[in-house]
């Protein structure tokens, strides 16, 4: 308690001498979402503010001038920035003064979007900000489930981070995972629901309570939170399983409600639409539709009407205090587990590091047919090269040597009949 008392301390000591750009942040975001007035009059300032940026300081925008309202403005995609990519920078700011970031989303589609230092103050504001939900605060030792670290040793340690290596899922994992959260006291537990679940299952089958673990929350994101999987989760450590729907270009877009469930969507950021399936017109009440964003704070790169590539629910209330819209289903970014040959499980987004060292690559999907079949569909930018053999060794060495790997080149990549468009797809069932 000492321990986490102090570095809370020394983090918002480091901000008020920084000029307390961190804690305005976070004030302004807890301002919008709990007072609905002032959270609309804030927002159509902030999106002002964005749109009247992006015409008058990029290529890609300045043809909006004499623009009327958002909606004058087309629905952007991926392939849309990748195509027009040094378009959309705006030319306030030079690029090393800027903080990078990357991203593959629901399309598969890797890119590199790049933010102000205040925008990804924002990010760490919108992430404290909607943490508190689950009882996290600065200075609590939390367990982050991972498939790549992107923190130093020394960073994650300030932080009192706990860094759980989550690509492959087997028996020994399990029991190094069991014994650090037990050991190590871990007070909450983020990310992958695959993984969370999976240890949460295999304690439970060990015979522990929530009485063993110091767990008084748990954050999920990167992937759907399946209701079998909250239950086990809730089950096992005795505390409340939140799903937070971000992306790394983005930020927190919404966040689960502890009390309905439901995703409270981040209205002092991001103005959010949910577009038809096969238009871009509003989706009907109750209907499936395109999540579509406009970040009020992307000012390096002005992403307005940004399609995310997820698919969701508008809903239009919820039974707590806060007022403004909700998400009342998240239906994209269906992603699943795949198996190597030898049976260990692997997280699907092992696939998301090996896809970035492929810049020409517009869309990819990789599926599993058999237990020693996949396939790697790839969408690729005319003219660019693309190293198969390269590509074929880098699933093997998560697969297993003796994989049988497909590369294909398509035009395009097709949608579900749901209408998603999950980059990873398992058809093969190793209990079958």
């Amino acid at each position: 308690m000492v321990g986490e008392a102090i570095r809370k301390y020394g983090f918002w000591t480091m901000d008020f001498l920084r000029g307390r750009q961190l804690s305005s942040q976070y004030n302004d975001i807890k301002a919008i979402m709990e007072n609905n007035e002032l959270g609309e009059k804030k927002a159509r300032e902030y999106l002002n503010n964005l749109l009247d940026h992006a015409v008058n300081t990029t290529k890609h925008y300045e043809r909006f001038k004499g623009y009327k309202d958002l909606y004058d403005f087309p629905v952007l995609t991926k392939k849309d920035i990748k195509n027009e990519y040094e378009d959309f920078f705006s030319n306030k700011y030079r690029i090393d003064e800027l903080v990078k970031v990357s991203t593959s989303g629901s399309y598969g589609t890797p890119l590199i979007f790049y933010l102000t230092k205040e925008k990804r103050s924002r990010q760490t504001a919108e992430a404290l900000y909607f943490s508190k939900w689950s009882n996290y605060d600065i200075g609590m030792k939390y367990g982050y489930f991972r498939g790549l670290r992107t923190k130093s040793k020394i960073k994650s340690k300030i932080q009192n981070e706990y860094f759980v290596f989550s690509r492959i899922m087997n028996e020994e994992w399990k029991r190094s995972t069991r014994k650090l959260l037990k050991e190590k006291k871990i007070k909450i537990l983020i990310d992958f629901p695959t993984a969370i679940s999976e240890i949460a299952q295999y304690c439970h089958e060990q015979g522990d309570t929530p009485e063993d673990f110091s767990v008084v929350g748990v954050i999920t994101s990167s992937e759907p939170l399946l209701e079998n999987q909250r239950k086990i989760i809730e089950t096992t450590f005795g505390c409340q399983c939140l799903s937070r729907y971000s992306t790394e270009e983005l930020g927190v877009l919404a966040n689960e409600c502890p009390k309905c469930k439901k995703h409270h969507i981040n209205t002092a950021s991001f103005k959010v639409e949910v577009l038809s399936l096969d238009s871009d017109k509003p989706a009907k009440e109750g209907e499936v539709g395109r999540i579509v964003v406009t970040d009020l704070f992307s000012y390096a790169m002005p992403l307005i009407r940004y399609e995310t590539g997820d698919l969701g629910v508008l809903g239009k209330g919820c039974s707590c205090d806060l007022e403004g819209p909700i998400l009342e289903h998240l239906e994209g970014r269906e992603t699943e587990m795949v198996y190597s040959t030898n049976g260990n499980k692997i997280s699907p987004l092992f696939i998301e590091d090996i896809m970035c060292d492929f810049p020409g690559v517009f869309q990819y999907q990789f599926i599993q047919y058999g237990k020693k079949d996949y396939t790697l569909k790839v969408v690729n930018k005319k003219g660019a090269e693309f190293d198969a053999d390269k590509a074929v060794n880098y699933i093997k060495f998560w697969m297993g040597a003796d994989a049988n790997v497909k590369i294909e080149f398509v035009d395009n990549i097709e949608r579900l009949k749901s209408g998603k468009l999950p980059y990873v797809i398992n058809y093969y069932n190793p209990q079958s």
